[in-house]
């Protein structure tokens, strides 16, 4: 990742839900036309294809932008699976493959030391070509170019992993002016522990996004994504202690009731919208967590952030026509944001 400060621009990325490599393909092509900054895929094998498969699909369709992924876990496969995977991509799409990977939503609970240990020896089979994980000794006798590596986190831990070890993190803890100078404070302090400038770490922060013609349609849209949001709250190292007491019960409910079956579904019937029919709880999970509303109100949104600092963001539940989506952002909010791309 880099980051500029010329214009103070704004990068754009977007998760596409690899359910069709065609449709990926296609709708990689448009955002890096459109002018996002990255295009990246999910690693969640119960609710999408392959993401090595889809990853190349992805590589092979852009021309500009950077790909990877949001996210992989320690979990899923060991680094010499994973350091291979991503330098074969990267011969695809030279300089613009970065790895992102966190210990959320894995089928096996991860914790920040197994992270840790993860990235560390990415680092090693790429530096010196062997490494021992676990007791386990790995070695990678052909030229495997590194690719960045980006954590993304949440909780305090994972974020100053981040700064310690990554070249950039992304920030899912939220978007209110508390809690992304609170991220940017725990990134800083891993770095400088590590000896690190906290300077040349690049920042972008996840948003739950939803875009529309009207306010109306966007937010009936985010929903699903929304009910996501707050489900996840409950499953980090945080918990809920950031977020006001009024909420606490609401959300405990919710994550209780959270479908995960339905996960990646966008359509009406989706269980989870039911999920937010409390108006209030709805209003915080939009204002801490998402961007949603018309191309202007994305503008307006996306000013401010810039005016806290957020250069980069991360769309991820989007609106459930995606081919829509980077047609109105490309048409209508990115060239009133900046000139030139940022990002990963």
């Amino acid at each position: 990742m880099n980051e500029s400060d010329e214009v103070t621009p704004v990068g754009i990325g977007m998760v596409l839900n690899s359910l069709n490599l065609t449709d990926v393909a296609r709708q990689t092509k448009a955002a890096d036309e459109a002018g996002f900054s990255f295009v990246t895929v999910g690693d969640n094998p119960e609710h999408m294809l392959d993401t090595y498969v889809s990853l190349t699909h992805v590589a092979q369709a852009a021309e500009r932008c950077h790909v990877g992924t949001t996210i992989t876990t320690p979990t899923h496969r060991d680094p010499l699976v994973v350091a291979t995977a991503f330098s074969s991509v990267e011969t695809i799409h030279p300089g613009r493959v970065f790895i992102g990977i966190g210990t959320g939503r894995a089928r096996q609970k991860v914790s920040v030391r197994d992270l840790r240990e993860h990235i560390e020896a990415l680092r090693e089979l790429w530096s010196v070509g062997k490494t021992t994980y676990r007791g386990v000794e790995m070695r990678l006798s052909w030229d495997a170019k590194p690719v960045p590596i980006v954590v993304c986190a949440s909780g305090p831990r994972a974020l100053r992993v981040g700064g310690e070890l990554a070249d950039a993190v992304i920030i899912e803890s939220g978007l209110t002016p508390e809690l992304i100078e609170s991220a940017k404070q725990h990134v800083a302090a891993g770095a400088l522990a590590a000896g690190r400038d906290p300077s040349d770490i690049t920042l972008c922060w996840y948003a739950r996004t939803s875009i529309g013609v009207t306010t109306e349609e966007a937010r009936y849209d985010c929903l699903p994504s929304m009910a996501a949001a707050g489900a996840f709250l409950t499953r980090r190292d945080a918990g809920l202690e950031d977020v006001p007491s009024v909420h606490h019960s609401k959300i405990r409910t919710l994550a209780e009731n959270y479908d995960m079956s339905a996960h990646l579904r966008t359509d009406a019937g989706n269980p989870n919208r039911r999920l937010l029919d409390d108006e209030a709880l709805r209003n915080y999970l939009i204002e801490r967590m998402g961007v949603v509303g018309s191309p202007a109100q994305w503008v307006e949104r996306l000013e401010g952030l810039r005016e806290l600092g957020v250069h980069n963001i991360l769309c991820v539940g989007a609106s459930g026509d995606k081919d829509e989506m980077i047609d109105l952002v490309g048409r209508d909010v990115l060239p009133k944001l900046r000139s030139g791309r940022v990002g990963v």
